[in-house]
């Protein structure tokens, strides 16, 4: 998971916000860890982004142009998708009873 850094100083003329705007829309982002540096009319937001390394033909293509998973109903057997699913169900039920995204279990 590469980590990228932002510096957004409090007078930009939009260059900064443009750049970190431009990566975020490209880049699926797992966390944002953001911080106030206060040296009066200096002061800016450093910004440290862990994001998905994404390939280049994804980020090209752009984030809704990718289909979101795939038909393992087509790709497994019967009898594995059967247990697939009983596991996807499984993990489903865990993420609730936990309160966190199904992505974040192993």
């Amino acid at each position: 998971m590469p980590f990228r850094f932002f510096c957004v100083p409090v007078r930009d003329e939009g260059t900064a916000t443009s750049e970190l705007n431009v990566f975020l829309h490209s880049h699926r982002v797992l966390a944002v860890d953001r911080r106030w540096v206060d040296l009066g009319t200096e002061s800016f937001w450093s910004l440290c982004i862990d994001c998905l390394e994404s390939s280049s033909a994804e980020t090209k293509a752009g984030r809704g142009s990718k289909p979101r998973g795939k038909d393992y109903k087509e790709i497994l057997s019967p009898e594995d998708f059967a247990f697939f699913a009983k596991l996807r169900d499984l993990r489903k039920e865990i993420a609730q009873a936990e309160a966190v995204p199904v992505y974040t279990l192993y």
